[in-house]
């Protein structure tokens, strides 16, 4: 049965301002309906956690069974006023850097062969996507089934072949593979992103995820 697809919220008042949108990854994972806030500023506390509480409600007559978020690590009046209204588990996204590289020495690994993967091997990369997470948001809530953080990045991988602004590159050693990344590009600004990077779990713990990025 095909899952509902609510329509977005904005909201800007001069309590807050609010984005929600509906999460289709999350929802197929699921397998209900799944909202993320994608932007969020709070200016009055108390005004603004009425205004939250409202559209939880409203979500939750439409059957949304969750609403996840993803928000700066500065973001923490946004952060305790979400705890304020009842989410449990709030992500903060943090932004590790390093500078002069130039001055950094690699030391690389002939036997690892970095290369795009072909569509034929897209099933078998799904299954290293659906066993080799640990430590992400749907696993460590153990009010979310077990199996849905697997279903969540095995359908996230397979649905890159139809983004042309998204690949999929796997790391082979000694002719297998042990995992890959999933390149996001944007032809406009010229930068890439790196948003998914998974090693097998046979191959971890092994310091070849280093290795691969040397």
């Amino acid at each position: 049965m095909r899952t509902k697809v609510l329509k977005p919220i904005k909201l800007d008042t001069s309590a807050l301002t609010l984005e929600v949108r509906y999460s289709e990854w999350d929802t197929r994972a699921i397998g209900h309906p799944v909202m993320e806030i994608k932007r969020i500023v709070i200016r009055d506390i108390p005004k603004a956690q009425t205004q939250i509480r409202k559209i939880i409600e409203k979500l939750s007559l439409n059957k949304t069974a969750l609403i996840s978020c993803r928000i700066p690590h500065e973001f923490l009046r946004e952060s305790m006023v979400l705890e304020n209204v009842g989410f449990k588990f709030i992500e903060t996204i943090l932004h590790p850097f390093t500078d002069r590289l130039y001055e950094k020495e690699f030391v690389s690994d002939k036997s690892i062969l970095i290369e795009e993967a072909k569509e034929g091997e897209l099933v078998n990369l799904s299954k290293i996507a659906q066993i080799s997470f640990k430590s992400d948001r749907f696993t460590v809530d153990y009010r979310i089934p077990k199996n849905c953080s697997g279903i969540r990045y095995k359908n996230w991988l397979l649905s890159c072949k139809y983004h042309t602004h998204q690949k999929i590159y796997k790391f082979s050693k000694n002719e297998h593979i042990i995992g890959f990344f999933i390149v996001e590009e944007d032809f406009t600004l010229r930068n890439a992103y790196w948003n998914l990077t998974a090693i097998s779990p046979q191959y971890q713990g092994k310091g070849l995820g280093r290795k691969c990025w040397e």
